[in-house]
């Protein structure tokens, strides 16, 4: 339908990328992967102590994030990565121009 797609996931197994891939093989799409992470663990475990919790959703735990960390595969394919510790305006610049770099 020649529209913009932006997926928010965290994609982790590699089934859940191979998805993407044979989706926008099939339908002839560009996919670009932008993976967003935070650099400065005390940063990025006070975020997770002090989120809001969301209606139906288990809440990480540091101890869970940790965990995942050590069985989170390996991304292989080209992707642009962000630090969340960084501006929201200076990441966005940064994936704006990833994305009009083809």
């Amino acid at each position: 339908m020649g529209h913009d797609v932006i997926v928010d996931a965290v994609n982790g197994p590699e089934m859940a990328r191979a998805q993407w891939r044979e989706l926008a093989d099939r339908t002839q799409a560009e996919l670009r992967f932008i993976v967003v992470e935070c650099g400065d663990d005390s940063i990025y475990r006070d975020r997770v102590e002090h989120r809001q919790p969301i209606a139906g959703f288990p809440e990480p735990t540091w101890a869970g994030v940790l965990h995942r960390r050590t069985t989170f595969p390996p991304w292989t394919d080209e992707r642009l990565t962000l630090d969340s510790v960084n501006s929201r305006e200076a990441n966005l610049q940064t994936a704006l121009n990833y994305l009009a770099s083809t």
